[in-house]
């Protein structure tokens, strides 16, 4: 198979982007495929929680963010999971994205300085990890990448930099000249029980439509603790509804190959429209109508985002008609009573002479 290289980015933070990379790569691993990931977070989450460490590698992703780059092939390391390798991160990428400032070519450093070497290995995939920010560390990931996973944590205001990675996205196409698509959309932290993760997935499955995965990670314990013992949840609790939710993602996936596209999506307003656990209705003339329980401002906000989504995906754009505020009833005021001013006693003539003389 062609080899995919997918970069997991959102430029919100918590949403579970290394937790998705780590336990993707794993489930990817699982299936017999060869994984090599690439940890661009300071912060190495990602190398940490596949079990290296980060103050003890030889070298790094920063070795391969200079002028004189080593080969990729002498920076990968092995890591506990069968099948998944990595390019390590480290504390020193923070410098490194102030060095990329003063490069010729600075978005791009990272694809041309890893291709050549990379080209010679037998990877079928490749994982991006980013940091939470569309700073050049960022940008240097998406170059890197053909594909691009983004994980939106089920609340509102998950959202958030959608529109800006939907620009920026753009603007690589149209100027860098390299086109990342967007391979799905997946919902994490997601509880069943709560009415806020269900109208957040109503909102996200609006603005996405198709490509937003079957597979939802939930709320779960086992997969926040797995990295506490340097693990991915399918090391951790294989037979957990964790590890179950990254399988199907990997799945998905899989099937997902570009070029992929969604079947029918053209029909998929009125596809939410007629599931009971997505409501809406469409108007008279066949648009979309969000449903009325959002509040204003962020109604307001999701119809704005919706064109430059559309425009992103690269479908026909579909106007959202919002429906009607009832504007606050009239109070009627009344004014503030006149304060009474209170006079000087009345001085007769007598008393006013005798004072006075």
């Amino acid at each position: 198979m062609k080899r995919r290289i997918l970069v997991v980015c959102a430029q919100k933070g918590g949403v579970g982007k290394t937790t998705t990379v780590v336990n993707l790569a794993a489930a990817l691993a699982e299936r017999g495929h060869e994984v090599l990931v690439f940890d661009l977070d300071p912060q190495a989450g990602t190398t940490v929680t596949l079990g290296v460490d980060k103050r003890s590698t030889p070298y790094s992703v920063t070795a391969l963010l200079k002028d004189d780059p080593l080969d990729v092939r002498d920076v990968i390391l092995p890591t506990r999971t069968k099948g998944v390798d990595l390019v390590p991160g480290h504390i020193n990428l923070t410098r490194s994205e102030q060095l990329l400032e003063q490069m010729i070519a600075r978005e791009t450093v990272l694809r041309d300085n890893t291709l050549p070497g990379l080209a010679a290995t037998s990877y079928d995939f490749v994982l991006i990890d980013t940091p939470p920010s569309l700073g050049l560390l960022t940008m240097n990931g998406l170059s890197l990448a053909d594909e691009w996973l983004l994980p939106i944590q089920a609340q509102y205001y998950s959202w958030e930099g959608v529109d800006q990675l939907a620009k920026l996205m753009l603007n690589m196409t149209q100027r860098l000249r390299h086109p990342v698509v967007l391979t799905g959309v997946l919902l994490t932290m997601f509880d069943r029980r709560t009415n806020l993760s269900s109208q957040t997935a109503r909102e996200v499955t609006s603005l996405f439509g198709p490509w937003v995965f079957d597979a939802k990670v939930t709320i779960n314990t086992r997969v926040a603790e797995a990295p506490s013992f340097r693990s991915t949840v399918l090391a951790h609790d294989p037979r957990g509804a964790g590890a179950a939710a990254y399988r199907q993602l990997a799945e998905e996936v899989v099937l997902r190959c570009p070029p992929w596209q969604p079947q029918e999506h053209e029909e998929n307003a009125t596809l939410l429209a007629e599931d009971p656990a997505l409501p809406g209705e469409l108007g008279g003339d066949g648009e979309r109508r969000r449903a009325v329980d959002l509040p204003p401002h962020i109604a307001e906000d999701l119809a704005r985002l919706q064109p430059l989504v559309d425009r992103m995906l690269g479908r026909a754009s579909r106007r959202i008609e919002m429906p009607p505020q009832a504007e606050p009833p009239m109070v009627a005021r009344t004014p503030p009573p006149v304060a009474e001013t209170r006079s000087s006693p009345a001085v007769s003539a007598a008393e006013d002479e005798a004072l006075w003389g």
